[in-house]
């Protein structure tokens, strides 16, 4: 994979990746407090 040039344009498929890995890590994120709070109520 080549890098971008400092200043330069990313091309569409690099944002979209990135936008990927955005939404991955929120929805990460929502599922680890949800387990959290399921689990503080069984426990």
């Amino acid at each position: 994979m080549e890098r971008e040039p400092a200043g330069g344009r990313s091309s569409p498929a690099s944002r979209v990746r990135l936008i990927l890995i955005c939404l991955g890590g929120a929805l990460g994120t929502g599922a680890r407090y949800w387990v959290g709070g399921v689990a503080a109520r069984w426990l």
